[in-house]
């Protein structure tokens, strides 16, 4: 007979020889990772030596010697060498093809604390000398928390030529009055939904601007489906790269429209 703590193992005894039998006597398996380290999600088994696939599902896990004894003579096994092997990984919040209208300025610090402002401004006023059209600088923290009146700034040093400054993660935007003027932005015009524009103490624009505000870029530069596309392919060859099957693109005030063509030109061919 069967009693005390031999019957509460009972139950996982049988769900493992039953997952076993049931994969062994199926079609083997198109794929077979063994000596791995495989984290399982779990609690009861939070990792695992092996795995097999079939189709698109997993068909056992456990032991290397067992899932290995599944392999037909068409299954590709994988020895992981003892290597972690995961689920797919998701890309929860990613911008991708967010550029700057114009190759951005060489400043130093990058990325961390970025360039100071007088760094910005000396790189700017040098640019600034030569004709051309827009003047593009990445940024670190130390702009964003420089107080100054960066409309100003700017304004003395590239008083004709459009200036963006872009912290490189994402949320600091600022601008001179050259490019508030190309992009048709007033000291009268009013805040966007869920952004709004930096005002100095007489309600003057002050060259930021913040959160739904920040979508210049696309303003500045109209978004090429063509060059886009070539962005989401190369980007899709990295995270392939670092284990990440799926994405949330957070779209940078495209359209639609605009990243469905660009997936369309090459990336989902």
């Amino acid at each position: 007979g069967i009693e005390g703590s031999e019957m509460k193992r009972l139950p996982k005894v049988c769900l493992c020889v039953a997952l076993l039998s049931s994969a062994a006597a199926g079609a083997a398996p198109q794929l077979v990772i063994v000596n791995a380290k495989v984290f399982t999600a779990d609690p009861a088994q939070p990792f695992a030596e092996a795995l097999a696939i079939e189709g698109r599902r997993f068909s056992a896990v456990g032991n290397s010697i067992d899932i290995r004894a599944l392999a037909g003579t068409e299954t590709r096994v994988i020895d992981a060498g003892g290597r972690l092997v995961t689920p797919g990984l998701v890309e929860a919040h990613v911008h991708l093809g967010w550029n700057l209208p114009s190759p951005p300025l060489k400043v130093p610090g990058l990325p961390f604390p970025g360039p100071s402002g007088e760094q910005v401004l000396s790189a700017v006023a040098a640019e600034a000398k030569t004709p051309g059209d827009w003047i593009s600088v990445w940024i670190g923290q130390s702009i964003a928390r420089d107080p100054r009146n960066w409309r100003s700034a700017l304004d003395a040093v590239s008083p004709d030529r459009p200036v963006l400054l872009r912290g490189f993660w994402g949320h600091t935007s600022i601008v001179n009055s050259a490019a508030l003027k190309r992009l048709g932005i007033l000291d009268s015009t009013p805040d966007p939904l869920g952004g709004w524009w930096g005002r100095d103490a007489s309600g003057r624009l002050d060259g930021h601007a913040h959160q739904g505000a920040e979508d210049l870029e696309g303003r500045a530069v109209p978004p090429d489906p063509a060059r886009l596309s070539g962005e989401f392919r190369d980007a899709g060859q990295r995270y392939a790269h670092w284990g990440v099957t799926s994405i949330h693109l957070m779209n940078s005030g495209r359209s639609l429209e605009t990243a469905i063509d660009a997936l369309d030109k090459g990336v989902l061919k």
